[in-house]
């Protein structure tokens, strides 16, 4: 469990960890603390928060985090099942398979003889051997990229930045226009701790100068 006590507002904490991934927010202010309860956030879905006691707490997340994990399992399981192809069976057919620009370039599962040179005929086209899987199938047809006998199954994909070129100018212009605007939050809100910390540490010397003056003042012998 992570306690994220910095001075920021809690609508930006919230979504900071929602950005990193975090399956449960829990929320403790002076009302819940008050009344004894804990008001938890689930990341499949950031805006609808319940409100449970510290024992239905301690209790159950153990399932609400179990019950998180397989809907998110389930979930990438039929994305991913979805968007992989097995039909591809020879050089011109997995050419075609990334070329297409109508949505998400998908995964290709086929036949590789596990050649450097098979490999290297992947650079034109940005895409790299994601992995073997553990479910080889009993026999291996040809490779995919040259015919050569197979010797395992490979996943292929595009890279990322690959995606992101095939999408066009417009699209990376408004992705450097979200970049930029993320940095002027992040230097916006980095000022604004500065100004926090400057003005704590001006409390603090306030504070030590307030009590060195009546040290001071309390030393200075009575005259008669």
């Amino acid at each position: 469990m992570k306690v994220d006590d910095r001075l920021y507002r809690p609508v930006d904490k919230k979504w900071q960890w929602v950005k990193r991934g975090v399956p449960l927010l829990l929320e403790v202010g002076g009302r819940e603390a008050e009344a004894g309860t804990v008001t938890v956030r689930r990341r499949s879905d950031p805006a609808e928060r319940s409100t449970l006691t510290i024992e239905e707490l301690v209790a159950g997340v153990g399932d609400l985090l179990e019950a998180l994990h397989d809907a998110y399992l389930t979930e990438a399981s039929e994305l991913l099942a979805a968007n992989t192809r097995s039909d591809v069976v020879d050089w011109a057919g997995f050419e075609a398979a990334f070329a297409e620009r109508d949505g998400v370039s998908p995964f290709v599962r086929a036949p590789w003889c596990e050649g450097a040179t098979c490999e290297e005929q992947l650079k034109p086209l940005a895409v790299t051997i994601r992995n073997l899987p553990l479910d080889q199938p009993e026999s291996v047809g040809a490779c995919v990229l040259c015919g050569a006998p197979g010797t395992a199954e490979a996943v292929f994909a595009r890279s990322y930045e690959a995606d992101d070129r095939s999408h066009g100018p417009r699209y990376q212009n408004e992705g450097s226009s979200l970049r930029r605007r993320g940095s002027r939050r992040a230097r916006r809100g980095e000022r604004a701790m500065a100004r926090v910390r400057r003005s704590a540490a001006w409390r603090r010397r306030s504070s030590s100068d307030i009590v060195s003056a009546r040290w001071r003042t309390s030393a200075v012998p009575a005259t008669s």
